[in-house]
């Protein structure tokens, strides 16, 4: 799995295509200064007293830039991030590549409550795992009793999973401090167990 850094680097990119172009002709220009067009004032006492007139410096263009929309890779960058929208084990990554995608509003909200709601339930994931347990086992003897001996075997227990634990939180909190909706910032600050002033002080600051 990568990591949410990672992948939301790689978003980024993708962003871009959607704009890329094919570069027929680079553009060049330069600068040029300000040019003497006249002069304002008049003589007093004799004396002349004015000022000259300048035009206003600027770029001037030498070679217009010619270029074409790479339509290969801009449908290559929606496909793949039509797949980060409907696959990535990331959500936070889901939601930037909706946005990237103009995903329409009432869809995008849709899903990032759908989002919320399946993180949550993992906040405090578990998962099954062998440990070694040791038990006594006794044996019985007619002449000397019963005797124990330690017993020491896998047996499938319920731990935490803490690596899931991890990415979720992670997760979350980037959801928290970058979704617009008010609304849905709070929802991930409960799943994240923020208190209430928290949350009061974020969505203050986050407008």
């Amino acid at each position: 799995m990568k990591t949410l850094e990672a992948t939301l680097s790689e978003i980024q990119e993708l962003r871009i295509g959607l704009s890329a172009e094919t570069v027929v002709q680079e553009g060049r220009r330069h600068y040029e200064g300000g040019k003497l067009i006249g002069f304002e004032g008049g003589s007093r006492y004799g004396t002349w007293q004015g000022r000259e007139i300048c035009s206003e410096g600027g770029f001037v263009t030498d070679q217009l830039r010619i270029a074409h929309p790479d339509k290969e890779k801009q449908a290559d960058s929606r496909k793949r991030l039509q797949e980060v929208y409907q696959a990535s084990e990331w959500y936070s990554a889901r939601y930037e590549a909706g946005c990237a995608l103009r995903v329409s509003d009432k869809e995008l909200d849709k899903n990032i409550d759908l989002w919320i709601g399946e993180l949550r339930k993992r906040v405090n994931a578990t998962k099954i795992e062998e440990v070694m347990v040791t038990k006594s086992v006794d044996y019985s003897f007619d002449a000397s009793g019963t005797h124990y001996v330690d017993d020491t075997s896998p047996e499938p227990m319920r731990v935490p999973d803490l690596e899931t634990r991890r990415t979720t939180r992670e997760d979350l909190r980037y959801l928290y401090k970058n979704l617009p909706s008010k609304t849905q910032r709070s929802q991930a600050g409960r799943a994240l167990n923020y208190f209430r002033l928290r949350i009061w002080f974020t969505n203050g600051f986050l407008r």
